[in-house]
């Protein structure tokens, strides 16, 4: 248990907890307690958002292997509330304004009333996921002749990439799909000129790839 504490002016305040935790892939919950001596001389607070990103490097080795060395980036500060965040405590508000399969880092500002800045009481980190519901439910017929039809399941409108492969991982096929409504959809593709064998139907969302294999048997 990690209690931070800050002087500032006259007044002594501890931050008891801060999170944040991805609510699915659109929005982060950010809750936080504090515990202060003078409680009224705080007018509210500002939550701050920044992307973390990673970048990759490989560095030479000798001939048998090469090491990669990752680096996160921290990018900019940008404020999250438009007004300043009153209530009761322990506090809370929610970001819907974030990105799917993205991390972030947050930061909590406290504002007093007799301080025309803000004093910083921690930080905190959360990745998003990927939206729920994206998945193939059915694939059908198969084995197949001509066409192969597949049920998809979408959480939003989105756009997605179908694609064939043979059992040797050569891409044969691929065309782009918008997807309009959320739920159940089905897209059919054309196989005519691929010959009998063994193949893997692969989609993807840009976030998430979704495979079945399926037979073409004439």
């Amino acid at each position: 248990f990690l209690t931070i504490k800050y002087r500032i002016e006259l007044t002594y305040i501890t931050l008891l907890s801060f999170t944040a935790d991805a609510s699915g892939a659109s929005a982060v919950n950010l809750r936080w307690s504090i515990a202060t001596d003078e409680g009224d001389n705080i007018a509210g607070f500002n939550l701050y958002r920044r992307v973390i990103t990673k970048s990759e490097k490989t560095l030479a080795g000798d001939d048998t292997y090469h090491r990669t060395d990752t680096q996160l980036i921290k990018n900019e500060w940008h404020r999250v509330n438009s007004t300043i965040i009153t209530g009761t405590n322990p506090y809370s508000y929610t970001d819907t304004d974030v990105i799917e399969n993205t991390q972030y880092e947050y930061k909590l500002e406290a504002v007093l009333t007799d301080n025309e800045g803000g004093e910083t009481l921690g930080t905190t980190t959360v990745e998003t996921g990927i939206p729920a519901g994206f998945t193939i439910l059915r694939l059908y017929p198969n084995p197949v002749s001509d066409i192969v039809n597949c049920i998809l399941s979408v959480p939003h409108s989105c756009e997605i990439e179908i694609a064939i492969y043979d059992i040797s991982g050569r891409r044969l096929l691929s065309k782009e799909v918008h997807i309009e409504n959320k739920g159940e959809s089905e897209v059919s593709f054309g196989i005519d000129n691929l010959a009998d064998g063994v193949y893997s139907l692969i989609m993807s969302n840009g976030a998430t790839n979704l495979s079945r294999r399926f037979v073409i048997a004439r």
